[in-house]
């Protein structure tokens, strides 16, 4: 990542850390389920192969659900807040808000998987824009919200 001269990186956020075990826990349902139907009615003989292409595609779907949950943050630094947004292995997005022109942080959880693990979205709007920048599935988003808000008053 390439920062401006003087600038310091002062927070990384990340997505939150709850994703990959719930992830897991899908690929482990996904492959699991159809493994205990094909053995009960001693079906795996005549299905193996499909079984173990079913289980290969549902092995790359979790390695490319984990690879973009890696790569998705936000960083804060003393000019600026850069989010960076992973939308496929290839495609990457990344959004460079300068701290003076954020105008409001919201939050929100939704669902109640989102409130018992202390995650959710947060949008940041900036001056002269009408789209938010959106992070999904942040960590904590209302202290990240108020650690940035208050990075923000300092440059006022």
């Amino acid at each position: 990542m390439n920062y401006k001269s003087g600038e310091k990186v002062i927070k990384f956020y990340t997505q939150s850390r709850v994703l990959p075990v719930f992830y897991f826990g899908i690929f482990l349902l996904s492959v699991g389920i159809p493994m205990y139907f094909l053995k009960k009615y001693e079906l795996f003989s005549n299905f193996s192969r499909v079984y173990y292409a079913w289980l290969g595609v549902s092995g790359l779907l979790f390695i490319r659900l984990f690879a973009l949950w890696r790569m998705n943050k936000a960083v804060l630094t003393s000019q600026r807040l850069l989010v960076i947004i992973q939308h496929g292995i290839f495609h990457r997005e990344v959004v460079d808000v300068p701290k003076d022109k954020v105008a409001n942080i919201s939050y929100e959880k939704i669902g109640i998987f989102q409130a018992i693990f202390n995650f959710g979205n947060m949008a940041i709007r900036q001056v002269g824009l009408t789209e938010p920048v959106e992070i999904k599935n942040l960590q904590s988003p209302q202290v990240v919200k108020e650690e940035i808000m208050a990075e923000v008053r300092k440059e006022q």
